[in-house]
């Protein structure tokens, strides 16, 4: 039958005409039928109800009544609905359906089927309606109580969708899907599973059992996988089988039960999909790191990967060898791992890690110590690259290779050695020959103060320098790493002042504080001079002659410092002032001058009837050591003579 929306103007009202006659033989003959009456009782039951009903005149279509659950669906106030009729709730292109039910009068109640009906917001709704003709207040009308279907309606449209979907996939997938009864014999399979198993149509499998595609275990792993399926419970495993043309193919398996009415299976779902390239990929990519692993532990190399999204890191058996440990017993995090490595080499390589994460560095390259399970130091160098950063650019994973270098640094240790003998006994051959050549420029410039009487002062002073010189070189060729030593300086300063007048020297020596003290190589021969013109600048300006009294050298250690004080009897000039420089004279204007920048004091005053100067040295121009008792220092005479 035709819609109404395909018709022409004129056949549409050529019908309207048709049906307004119909309508009018139907009211004529509604008359001789007994219409139920719409009484008091059935209005109170009509406005309680929560089922949506309405009330409308046959005759113009109009509504006369509606109560609230009706109100609530079609979403209009009280009086927005009375002012509607039928064809406002109906959907436009159901009118002609509408106006045909109308034809037909029955006292007794009918169901019409699902229908669409309109909403005041114009939402489509699915409704099934039950209906009967009654009297309401003297007119002929129809009760039409509305059962909501919308959901339902939704609901089985999107089932059928989603299965067109499913049906679409199915039909679409390139993996073998397959449907099996409960004997497992095979009831449909997918185009997709033909082409996978080289058929050319499906009679050539349907009807045929499950385990006969497969062979040995395989075929004892499709049993028990079917078993586990009937029982309800999904199984998978992968084996291998024939297609119906021969190429045997790697298969991954799932067997899954598909429950009935009663959730028990009722059939067998299989999904089987193709992994033969992967399979030979897998066993290609295995024989290649085995061929790795081979040449790995030729090389000698021990491998680790660490992954800094877990934080753990897996070395290999060959590392855990190499450390004389089980490979269970290695640290699993880098956090562990640090407690064996040397905390002299920890920062450094932290630092290396570090800047290579950061990008800063294209390798990571270290060469630390590590402790064994003996407890033994063993040297490793570590060679390593991020293999995965994310889209930032922050490390995920790094890869790097270890091997045992500790014969290498053992060998390189042994050769330092060798090198720094030899450097100690060519410094040392350089120390005695320039004292032994400053010793024989000093006993020659004495044969000439012997034969000039008249310059003797002042050759002896250039001697008394010269072997101050000449001592400090003595003292550095006895170990030229260890730097001199402040209290043998202190030791053999002076002695060639009693060659030069007869004068006594009184040491006061705190030997046990000072003997770990020693003078910086660049400030030995500086300070060496210095003590020496400070006693020679005593022995000159002393009040007694011949000497009664000696002249007293006393050194003390103060903490990080050392005080050496030089002490004579004798009066300062008139005036004399050291700090600023007044009558100080040629050799102390030489103290002056010498005297290091930093770390040295030196003061000059009477005090009482002596004179008194005193020198402290502290950091840079000594290095305290530590405060420990020493043996009184040998006779420095003899060391320089050997």
């Amino acid at each position: 039958m035709a819609r109404y929306e395909d018709l022409s103007r004129e056949e549409l009202i050529r019908r309207l005409r048709e049906l307004e006659a119909a309508q009018a033989r139907a009211d004529a003959q509604a008359e001789s039928i007994a219409l139920p009456v719409f009484g008091e009782r059935e209005r109170r039951q009509f406005e309680t109800s929560g089922c949506p009903m309405r009330i409308f005149e046959r005759g113009t279509l109009r509504y006369l009544a509606v109560n609230d659950a009706a109100l609530r669906l079609y979403g209009y106030t009280r009086e927005e609905f009375l002012r509607l009729t039928l064809r406002d709730t109906r959907h436009p292109r159901e009118h002609q359906d509408m106006y045909s039910s109308l034809l037909e009068y029955t006292g007794a109640i009918k169901h019409w089927g699902p229908r669409r009906h309109i909403t005041r917001s114009g939402e489509v709704i699915f409704v099934d309606i039950v209906t009967q003709d009654i009297l309401y207040e003297g007119r002929l009308a129809r009760l039409s109580l509305t059962l909501d279907l919308t959901e339902r309606t939704r609901a089985e449209q999107r089932l059928r969708e989603a299965n067109e979907f499913l049906r679409g996939v199915i039909e679409a997938s390139r993996d073998c899907i397959k449907v099996l009864d409960l004997q497992g014999r095979l009831l449909w399979i997918n185009p997709g599973g033909l082409r996978l198993r080289e058929a050319e149509r499906d009679a050539a499998l349907v009807g045929r059992s499950y385990l006969e595609f497969w062979e040995g275990a395989d075929r004892e792993a499709a049993r028990r996988a079917l078993e586990r399926a009937r029982c309800g419970e999904a199984s998978r495993f992968t084996g291998r089988s024939p297609t119906l043309k021969g190429s045997v193919k790697w298969w991954d398996e799932i067997v899954t039960p598909v429950p009935g009415g009663e959730g028990r299976a009722e059939k067998l779902l299989v999904v089987s999909r193709d992994i033969t390239e992967q399979r030979f990929a897998l066993e290609a990519l295995r024989e290649s790191e085995s061929q790795l692993e081979l040449a790995i532990e030729s090389s000698g190399l021990a491998m680790w990967d660490w992954d800094l999204r877990s934080g753990r890191v897996r070395r290999s058996e060959r590392f855990a060898r190499m450390l004389g440990y089980a490979p269970e017993e290695l640290p699993q995090t880098r956090q562990a791992w640090q407690a064996l490595v040397h905390p002299e080499d920890l920062p450094a390589v932290e630092s290396a890690i570090r800047s290579h994460l950061e990008g800063a560095t294209p390798h990571y390259v270290a060469d630390y110590r590590v402790r064994s399970r003996n407890g033994e130091w063993v040297w490793v160098q570590s060679r390593a690259r991020v293999t995965e950063r994310d889209a930032a650019g922050t490390a995920l994973r790094v890869v790097g290779f270890v091997h045992d270098i500790t014969a290498q640094k053992q060998a390189e240790q042994r050769r330092l050695s060798q090198l720094l003998i030899q450097r100690d006994a060519l410094v040392r051959e350089v120390h005695h020959r320039i004292k032994n050549h400053l010793q024989g420029v000093a006993g020659l410039l004495r044969s000439k103060a012997r034969e000039q009487p008249e310059i003797a002062p002042l050759i002896e002073a250039a001697v008394a320098q010269i072997q101050s010189v000449a001592l400090v070189h003595g003292l550095q060729g006895r170990a030229p790493d260890a730097g001199v030593a402040l209290g043998e300086l202190l030791e053999a300063v002076g002695t060639g002042v009693p060659e030069a007048g007869g004068v006594q020297l009184a040491r006061e020596l705190d030997r046990a504080a000072l003997g770990a003290v020693r003078l910086a190589d660049s400030e030995a021969v500086p300070v060496a001079l210095v003590i020496n013109e400070l006693v020679l600048n005593a022995c000159k300006h002393r009040a007694i002659r011949p000497a009664r009294e000696p002249i007293r050298i006393a050194a003390a250690r103060r903490g990080q410092e050392v005080e050496i004080r030089v002490t004579n009897r004798g009066r300062l000039p008139r005036g004399f002032d050291y700090a600023r420089g007044v009558k100080t004279g040629t050799g102390l204007e030489l103290v002056r001058t010498l005297l290091p920048p930093g770390g040295a004091r030196l003061s000059i005053e009477q005090s009482g009837r002596d004179v008194l100067a005193v020198l402290q040295l502290a950091r840079p121009v000594i290095e305290p050591g530590e405060d420990s008792p020493q043996a009184p220092a040998r006779p420095v005479r003899e060391a320089l003579a050997r």
